[in-house]
């Protein structure tokens, strides 16, 4: 089950409105809905509210749980438990992502309530990884009570793969119990091949992941080429998984992200790659990044801002020095503009002749060719 087939189901929860206009029941495949009284509050399927809502026909009456206070509560339970706190809602980041998208005026401190499902979810999805480490590595079992659709789709993808290696990595565990160097680098090279496998088989398809040799593999988030997007790419060291991963942040693909994001971004990484110490963990840094571009990208709009009134300044400046290079005309009389105007004529044109020599007077002032031989020989 991909995201947007979770979505499709997480679309179907009830959800009530005030309508402002009148209709008959609506008869559908799923039910009826309706009918439908102007300034009456009724319940309908979130994709009718979101669309009754985009054509301005309703105002949505947000659930009782997406209230800041109850949310407030519900994070600080999240963050003082080690299980999972039941949500009050199946579908609590669909409902909350499409609701705070079109009827952020009918939510009050809709901002507010957005950050705080954003901490829950970050929250959630901290232990969701901690607890599939704990279950892989076989120190005990995962812990999935009170996990939404949505969560347990997220890590769908990774935990058979995963399973299906270590599995592979048992079979293969060589039989004396105190292994060689040699055999250890074999048993290193042997952890990376199935991890490349995985990622392989997770990938499939995604046209954002690439592997661009046998260490080095590179996944781009966002719109592709889009000012508001990134590259991200990880590299293997010789002595990987039991050392971190490099992280490259410099390439051209990355050229539009200012050093101090780059570097953010980076240490980030680096930071959570520090508890996969010893097992595959590019999968999890590639989805972590994922989980935290949202913010990025925030901070990708206030870079682009700012290069914008650069640019404006440095434009507005040049027009300046422009103007100031520019000479000044020659200011002329009515006079001088008439005589010019006599010259040249009304098609701004000088008449054919204007240069020619009188020749009547240049010989009166010079002589004939025989008075001046006649001259010169006396």
């Amino acid at each position: 089950m991909n995201p947007e087939e979770v979505e499709f189901l997480g679309e179907k929860q009830l959800i009530s409105i005030i309508p402002t206009f009148n209709s008959s029941t609506i008869h559908l495949v799923s039910g009826d809905i309706g009918p439908f009284r102007a300034s009456l509050p009724v319940n309908v399927p979130l994709w009718v509210a979101v669309n009754l809502k985009q054509q301005r026909k309703c105002k949505i009456q947000p659930p009782d749980w997406m209230d800041v206070e109850q949310l407030e509560l519900l994070k600080e339970a999240e963050k003082a438990s080690r299980n999972f706190v039941k949500m009050p809602s199946e579908h609590y980041m669909i409902e909350g992502k499409l609701l705070l998208s079109i009827a952020t005026d009918d939510i009050a401190r809709a901002d507010e309530v957005r950050t705080i499902i954003k901490d829950i979810w970050d929250i959630r999805m901290a232990k969701l990884r901690s607890s599939v480490n704990t279950l892989i590595t076989g120190k005990s079992y995962g812990n999935v009570d009170n996990l939404t659709i949505m969560e347990i789709n997220s890590m769908r993808p990774l935990i058979p793969h995963a399973m299906d290696q270590i599995h592979r990595m048992k079979m293969e565990r060589p039989r004396f119990s105190t292994p060689s160097q040699s055999t250890s680098l074999g048993l290193l090279n042997s952890s990376t091949d199935e991890e490349r496998e995985a990622l392989l088989s997770i990938y499939e398809g995604d046209t954002a992941f690439k592997q661009v040799s046998n260490t080095v593999f590179q996944y781009k988030y966002g719109e592709p080429d889009s000012p508001r997007s990134l590259l991200l790419e990880i590299i293997w060291g010789e002595n990987y998984p039991t050392e971190k991963p490099d992280v490259n942040m410099d390439t051209f693909y990355n050229r539009h992200i200012n050093a101090s994001l780059k570097q953010r971004v980076k240490d980030m990484v680096l930071g959570e790659a520090e508890q996969y110490l010893g097992m595959s963990m590019t999968y999890s840094l590639f989805e972590y990044v994922k989980e935290k571009f949202d913010d990025f990208v925030k901070e990708l709009a206030n870079a682009e801002i700012v290069t914008d009134k650069v640019e404006e300044l440095t434009i507005g400046d040049q027009v300046d020095d422009n103007k100031k290079k520019c000479l000044k005309k020659e200011q002329l009389t009515k006079a001088q503009k008439r005589r010019q105007w006599d010259k040249v004529g009304d098609k701004g044109e000088r008449p054919r002749g204007w240069d020619w020599v009188d020749i009547v007077k240049h010989l009166s002032q010079t002589g004939s060719k025989e008075d001046q031989v006649s001259a010169s020989t006396s």
